[in-house]
C-alpha cells in the first residue's frame, strides 16, 4: 500500500488503472448500498481516501542494518533480482503463470469476459461527482513484478501471501512449509518475516493459496541469501 502514484496499473495482477475505481469497488463490495445503478455515498469522501492512499511511503526498516553485508547484498540482487524488480513500471514487469509457476488462480479466473463485466458496471455507476473513466479494468492473466521497496513488512510473501518469509521464499518450492499461522505481531529479522503463530491457519494446499513457483534465489549459498535479505532491509 505505498507508492501506488508510481504506478499506471495496480493490483497483483495490474488489472487497474485507475485508483479511483480500485477504491470505489472496495467501498461498493464491502456494504456501500447500490441501488440499482446509484451508488449511495460520498464521492468526495472516496477521492479524499485515494489522494490520501496514493501519499503513502515505505517503511523504514526498524532494526539494525549491517551496512557491510548488505552492500554484498547489493550486487547479489543486482545479478538475480533487479531484472524483474527494478526498472520502468511498465508492462515488461508482467509475467506469464508459466514462467513465474505461482498459483494460477487469481491470473486464470479475471478473464476479458469478467474485465469487460466491470468495465460495464462502471460505466452505467451513478454518484454525484463521479465520471467514469475510458475502461478502467483489464485482464492481463499475467503476474506483475513489484518493487522492492519496504519489502521487509510485506511478509507473507508472493501474490496469495503463501510463503512466510523472505528465507524460506529463496529456498525450492518443495520445501517450503505447508501451513502456516498468520496473525503474529513478532518479527524474525534474520529471516524477514513474522513468526508462525497467531489463530489463523494458512494451508497451502488448497486452491488459490499454493505456494509454488518463484523458484529464484534457492541455488544460492546460506551465506549469500543472509546477505541478500540484509540489503532488502535497506530498500
Amino acid at each position: 500500500m505505498w507508492n501506488e502514484n508510481q504506478r499506471k496499473w495496480v493490483h497483483c495482477d495490474a488489472n487497474t488503472r485507475s485508483p479511483i475505481i480500485r477504491n470505489l469497488a472496495a467501498s461498493l463490495g464491502l456494504g456501500a448500498p447500490l441501488i440499482g445503478h446509484n451508488g449511495v455515498l460520498k464521492f468526495a469522501d472516496v477521492e479524499r481516501h485515494t489522494v490520501l492512499s496514493e501519499s503513502i511511503r515505505p517503511p523504514r526498516y526498524p532494526g539494525t542494518i549491517d551496512h557491510e553485508r548488505a552492500s554484498r547484498g547489493a550486487k547479489i540482487y543486482s545479478k538475480n533480482c533487479a531484472a524483474c524488480h527494478d526498472g520502468l513500471l511498465t508492462d515488461q514487469r508482467l509475467h506469464s503463470v508459466a514462467e513465474i509457476g505461482t498459483d494460477p488462480n487469481r491470473a486464470e479466473i479475471f478473464t476479458p469476459d469478467i474485465a469487460e463485466g466491470f468495465n460495464k458496471f462502471f460505466a452505467e455507476l451513478q454518484i454525484p461527482g463521479y465520471h467514469s473513466p475510458d475502461k478502467p479494468i483489464r485482464s492481463t492473466q499475467k503476474y506483475w513484478a513489484p518493487s522492492l521497496a519496504g519489502a521487509w513488512a510485506r511478509s507473507p510473501y508472493l501474490h496469495n501471501g503463501s510463503v512466510r518469509t523472505m528465507r524460506e521464499l529463496l529456498t525450492p518450492p518443495a520445501t517450503r512449509a505447508k501451513s502456516f499461522h498468520r496473525g503474529s505481531r513478532a518479527y524474525d529479522s534474520a529471516q524477514m518475516g513474522y513468526t508462525d503463530e497467531g489463530a489463523y491457519v494458512l494451508d497451502t494446499t488448497t486452491p488459490g493459496s499454493s505456494n509454488t513457483g518463484h523458484n529464484f534465489g534457492a541455488d544460492l549459498t546460506d551465506n549469500e541469501k543472509g546477505e541478500l535479505i540484509e540489503y532488502l532491509k535497506t530498500l
